[in-house]
């Protein structure tokens, strides 16, 4: 008989995930699925995003969704992948807007918070999440070293339908945030 795991769910924030997990990455598996959102996918997490951020009661949170974690060397993400790369992408365009407004010190908090930052004592990046192989590259240009890189264009191109597709989710934030703001 094989003894399965056991399970202990908890309720976190974002915050727990991402940014208390000091140098622990988020790694999708291999065997997960690219990147596969579509705009009707991430423009409902954006409508639920703003609902949520201008209709809500102050003493009540968001529920993102599910994310099921396997801890291995690195935690893996078995479920949710979709959510947490699209969380990423949009956490991208408020601070790149934010960078825009002026408002650069809670935009580099943002970043060393949810996105990526140094490892202290070192010029290692820290990523908050690793993609599978078809599209860590891409996304890691893409999103993650963005700020590092003196805020320069990104020049990375769209190579799979996935990375379009992580492009076109990241486009739709930047223009919703820009039309709303």
């Amino acid at each position: 008989m094989v003894m399965q795991p056991e399970m202990s769910p908890t309720v976190d924030t974002i915050s727990e995930l991402l940014s208390t997990a000091g140098d622990v990455t988020l790694k999708v598996p291999e065997y997960q699925r690219s990147y596969a959102w579509k705009k009707a996918q991430f423009t409902e997490f954006w409508d639920d995003l703003y609902e949520f951020a201008f209709d809500h009661r102050p003493d009540t949170a968001y529920f993102l969704g599910a994310v099921v974690l396997v801890n291995h060397k690195e935690p893996h993400i078995l479920d949710g992948q979709q959510r947490i790369t699209t969380l990423t992408l949009f956490l991208c365009s408020v601070a790149e807007y934010l960078i825009e407004m002026g408002d650069e010190e809670y935009a580099v908090s943002i970043v060393s918070d949810y996105i990526t930052r140094w490892r202290r004592g070192t010029r290692v990046r820290h990523y908050r999440i690793r993609l599978g192989s078809h599209d860590e590259s891409f996304f890691r240009a893409f999103v993650q070293d963005r700020f590092h890189d003196g805020s320069a264009p990104c020049k990375v191109k769209p190579e799979m339908p996935s990375h379009e597709k992580i492009k076109e989710c990241k486009d739709y934030f930047d223009a919703q945030l820009r039309d709303v703001f």
